[in-house]
């Protein structure tokens, strides 16, 4: 629902009853579910370039606001309380809190109320489950006198208003940290996690630190915002942060991320950095990514930047997204399975494991889709050096969708041993789908020392099923006689 906070902003700000930073904090938009006795609030950032107008003065009636659809009620509220007194705030919540309900409607009912009489508005929720919205409210215009009533009102209400320190006064909250009670520290960190400190975030995160509290994601946030390098020095120095801080300026500040990258020294964040740099480009300048990930001269980050250039072309222009397949594997030909592996001091291998490049994997797939035949040439077409994994993996995919499609693909290889290795995979699948006629077949079409082996191979498992059809195979088969009789001997019953 669209809310229109900015006649909240106006009445309390008008009435000197909200200071800067509380006022700017119920502009942004969210709802606060109502936990162990801690309220919501809504917030709304307004539009930078509007300049405030002055609302007119509101010319609803109680009873018009009641008739309001939902739609329209927060606006609308929000126009009234401006100028309502407290008369009039107690007869809207009379009739209002028994109906259906909203937090944000709620919040801005004792935001307003609380503003004139917060010893009214408590008296009147108090026993009830709503009480604790009333401390809370209390505590955004009144700092020292709510943590006051609330030590004398006792724990659970000292913890609404000190979430509400948090989150409406975290200046504040740091020069009196020490007045609030143990048990309600973390509920104050708790509502200065929902929006942070934007006015010193570096200041609150050291704070946070000291006091081994969590400050929450928005405070860093404002960092960032406020200052990149020193957000960097922190999330480096406290190991946390550093994709939130990359993805945040990718998004809002993409040059200074670029300056930050190339002040960086080699290493994980800066590969990072350069990462999304590169995820931004390829959404505003799809040519420039595409020559940035031809002209990568390191392996594993040519193969990152060519998947992902795949994939944003692979529907649009698969012809090109196989240009990039290509590349890709010819710059990387591990990328689908790159190895890593774990040195021992002094000297040797521990072994290795293997994990496809980012995006690598999600392209072939793709592609394998739009046209196996043309991924697996392309694959085949490497240097007979290269990792055979690609071919295997992307080989058995194809067949388990396709056999015949394979199969003929198979027949149509010049290379004997390319025309090999895929034989062995059709031989293998058929075996698995009990049609041992066919796989026999296919093994005899074998060269070199492997067709007896697979022949045998086949034989031996087909006699296991059904011993008389191999027999009579045996008997029919284009093979010398010392062939059919080792095959008999080994087969025989």
């Amino acid at each position: 629902m669209k809310k229109t906070p900015l006649f909240l902003i106006l009445g309390l700000s008008g009435a000197g009853l909200l200071s800067g930073i509380a006022a700017r904090r119920l502009m942004y938009p969210t709802v606060l579910p109502v936990v162990e006795n801690k309220p919501a609030v809504v917030r709304e950032a307004p539009e930078q370039s509007a300049p405030a107008i002055l609302p007119s003065r509101s010319a609803d009636t109680l009873e018009a606001l009641a008739a309001l659809p939902h739609s329209e009620l927060y606006s609308r509220l929000a126009a009234w309380l401006v100028d309502a007194g407290e008369p009039e705030i107690a007869t809207f919540w009379d009739g209002y809190r028994t109906g259906k309900r909203t937090n944000e409607i709620t919040n801005l009912v004792f935001i307003h109320w609380t503003r004139l009489n917060p010893q009214a508005a408590i008296a009147t929720v108090a026993g009830t489950p709503d009480e604790h919205y009333a401390w809370w409210a209390w505590s955004c215009h009144d700092p020292q006198g709510s943590l006051a009533a609330g030590l004398a009102a006792g724990p659970e209400r000292v913890k609404n208003v000190a979430y509400g320190l948090g989150e409406f006064h975290p200046a504040w909250l740091r020069q009196h940290f020490s007045e609030i009670p143990e048990a309600a520290r973390k509920d104050a960190f708790s509502g200065l996690a929902k929006w942070g400190d934007a006015q010193n975030p570096l200041e609150m995160l050291k704070f946070a630190e000291e006091h081994g509290m969590n400050s929450g994601n928005p405070t860093f946030r404002a960092l960032v915002s406020k200052d990149p390098w020193a957000a960097l020095d922190w999330a480096k120095e406290n190991r946390t942060g550093l994709d939130e801080l990359i993805s945040q300026m990718a998004e809002e500040s993409p040059d200074d991320l670029a300056r930050l990258a190339g002040q960086s020294p080699s290493g994980e964040a800066k590969r990072k950095m350069e990462a999304a740099l590169f995820a931004n480009l390829l959404k505003t300048d799809l040519e420039a990514a595409i020559a940035q990930a031809k002209a990568a001269e390191v392996p594993r980050v040519a193969a990152e930047r060519c998947s992902a250039v795949g994939l944003a072309l692979v529907k649009t222009d698969p012809e090109q997204a196989f240009e990039m397949a290509e590349h890709l594997l010819a710059a990387c030909p591990n990328a689908m399975m790159a190895m890593n592996s774990i040195q021992i001091p002094g000297g040797g291998n521990a072994g290795g494991w293997g994990t496809a490049v980012d995006g690598v994997t999600e392209l072939m797939d793709a592609l394998l889709f739009q046209d196996p035949a043309k991924l697996i040439d392309i694959v085949t077409a490497r240097p007979s050096d290269d990792d055979d994994y690609p071919f295997d993996n992307l080989s058995d995919q194809w067949i388990q969708r396709d056999l015949a499609a394979y199969a003929e693909w198979v027949k149509r290889q010049t290379d004997p041993a390319i025309r090999n290795d895929g034989t062995n995979k059709v031989v293998s699948q058929l075996q698995k789908d009990g049609l041992f006629q066919d796989a026999v077949d296919w093994a005899m079409s074998l060269t070199g020392d492997n067709r007896m082996n697979k022949v045998e191979n086949v034989t031996i498992n087909w006699a296991q099923k059904d011993c008389g059809k191999a027999l009579e195979w045996i008997e029919a088969a284009d093979l010398p006689a010392e062939d059919k009789s080792a095959l008999r001997n080994r087969i025989a019953p």
